[in-house]
């Protein structure tokens, strides 16, 4: 008769080593499941402000090769948007792109009639549109929900009227160079980095300013996030998208210092025929008196 087979439980170390391997192997998947997920993200981030600039592109083939206005314009080409009737002053005057006044009332903006009115279009995966500081509340939006921003990417606004396949020349300086001044001095000129192509539209700091001033504009003391990977996407005209990492001390949240990280001041244009001349872009109204024209990126003066 065969000797019968019996059965032999874990030792209390054995057991121990095995809890010991599971948690090892969470410890290292973890992280690697954390960063596909985040990795998942940015691609989709990067889709979106894909499609933003293919929408762009196509109002402008459909509208004399000119990307979309931001605002309406007066007799003396002054910016003017119509009575918005949100109480909240954040959430006036917001780039036409983005948002209409119609009848009083609130509505899509441009883009969206490329874009079958897809509002998560706006809408970064990772920030989902959130404000970054907790002590400011949701507010509501033109799709009657509430977010803490309206868009987590907007528009270099002074691009509005740019023809597709304009020749001009976008470059910036380092953040610790002046840049009030609306034309480079030539020894500053030297040093400016040209950008890859004209940027449309980029993917904002929500601390620096985006919760506060929810206008679907890019300008003045506005910051790149640094949500990916230290960077964010910036948009270009020729329907390009690349995460853009710029000068910066890596830390975005207010207060900021200014001379260590890049803002839209620090953004300069040069038009093909004048390359040794690079003009101040953003806020050139009320920063030096000069009211830019609608197209005015064609031929930058």
């Amino acid at each position: 008769m065969p000797p019968t087979r019996t059965s032999r439980a874990f030792t209390l170390i054995e057991l121990l080593v095995v809890i010991a391997t599971i948690a090892v192997l969470i410890g290292i998947l973890l992280p690697a499941i954390s960063q596909a997920r985040e990795a998942g993200r940015t691609v989709k981030c990067m889709s979106n402000v894909k499609q933003i600039v293919t929408a762009a592109n196509a109002y402008a083939m459909d509208y004399k090769e000119q990307i979309w206005p931001i605002a309406f314009r007066n007799a003396a080409g002054q910016r003017y948007w119509p009575p918005d009737p949100n109480p909240d002053p954040a959430d006036r005057n917001v780039g036409l792109w983005a948002q209409q006044v119609i009848n009083g009332q609130r509505v899509p903006g441009l883009m969206y009639d490329y874009l079958g009115n897809a509002h998560d279009i706006g809408e970064c995966p990772t920030n989902k549109r959130r404000a970054a500081n907790t002590a400011i509340a949701d507010r509501t939006n033109i799709w009657a929900s509430r977010t803490g921003v309206q868009f987590d990417y907007t528009m270099l606004d002074e691009m509005e009227g740019v023809k597709l396949g304009c020749q001009s020349r976008v470059g910036y300086i380092q953040p610790n160079q002046n840049n009030a001044t609306r034309i480079l001095p030539t020894t500053t000129a030297q040093t400016i980095t040209v950008m890859q192509n004209i940027p449309l539209f980029f993917e904002e700091s929500t601390w620096v300013w985006n919760q506060d001033y929810r206008d679907g504009m890019f300008g003045n003391e506005d910051q790149l996030t640094l949500r990916h990977a230290r960077g964010g996407h910036i948009g270009y005209l020729d329907a390009s998208v690349a995460l853009f990492k710029s000068p910066t001390d890596g830390v975005e949240r207010p207060p900021t210092n200014r001379n260590l990280d890049f803002e839209c001041n620090d953004l300069f244009i040069s038009n093909k025929n004048t390359l040794n001349s690079w003009y101040s872009i953003s806020d050139a109204d009320w920063r030096f008196g000069y009211v830019q024209p609608y197209g005015w990126a064609n031929a930058p003066r």
